[in-house]
């Protein structure tokens, strides 16, 4: 009867430990198994699945809102020792994260590397300080500051090493990461341009936007430096919730 009841203690226990490890997981996370001919694409669909509750921030895990995503400062400051077009953008505001659409997730277990592309539209709002040159016109101004970036293409590339936690179980981590984009076209509001000149600041306006590649050449790597940085720290989050035996299934 001892042994009985020890036995029955084990499975009740066996169950219970198996929940927690697959209750472990959000529910909008689907396990992969990386031993299966079609992984990489249990991984896309989970990924893509997943990429609106990401932008939408998860506390339990201590995910940040993607979406919008709020970054105190990006600075583009213009060609060598500061000529050029130098923007400073402050309380900016970025939405469209969480319309973003996965067109490719790929896992390279081998390689430690995964690739992901995304493609969507994002708007940036903004305080800006405008100095220097686009093309040949000089500009000043401090404002409001409107960026719509249409057909946009991100691909967002990191790899991974293996470290173990302090409950013994591995989990992974981003020692690299890049983040490549194409911008289908862009368009600019600057208010208060040359101090309310109005006939100035709408003129300014069309130019900017009729050179609005010029202008992303200037202003493009710092916002998407603090697209790569929100990533990062998103993704490694939610890495540091889940071990590697709870995400890759034999």
């Amino acid at each position: 009867m001892a042994v009985g009841n020890t036995l029955v203690s084990f499975l009740f226990l066996f169950i219970a430990v198996a929940h927690l490890a697959e209750a472990s997981l959000p529910d909008y996370i689907k396990a992969c198994s990386a031993s299966d001919p079609k992984f990489n694409d249990c991984a896309f669909e989970t990924a893509r699945a997943s990429m609106r509750k990401f932008a939408k921030g998860d506390k339990e895990r201590d995910i940040p809102v993607l979406d919008p995503l709020h970054v105190k400062e990006i600075k583009a400051i213009g060609g060598k020792n500061g000529e050029g077009l130098s923007v400073i953008f402050t309380d900016c505001k970025l939405t469209g994260c969480e319309k973003l659409d996965l067109i490719k997730f790929k896992i390279d277990i081998a390689k430690k590397r995964i690739v992901g592309k995304a493609v969507g539209n994002l708007v940036l709002d903004a305080i800006y300080d405008i100095s220097g040159r686009i093309l040949i016109i000089p500009l000043t101004g401090h404002g409001n500051a409107y960026v719509d970036l249409r057909d946009c293409k991100f691909t967002y590339i990191f790899d991974f090493d293996y470290v173990n936690g302090t409950d013994g179980k591995q989990y992974l981590t981003i020692v690299k990461d890049t983040l490549k984009y194409d911008i289908g076209k862009a368009s600019f509001k600057l208010e208060n341009l040359f101090n309310g000149d109005k006939i100035l600041g709408e003129t300014t306006n069309r130019l900017l936007n009729d050179s609005w590649k010029e202008v992303i050449n200037e202003v493009g790597p710092p916002v998407a430096e603090s697209l790569k940085t929100a990533f990062r720290s998103t993704i490694q989050k939610f890495l540091d919730s889940a071990s590697v035996d709870e995400l890759l299934l034999p």
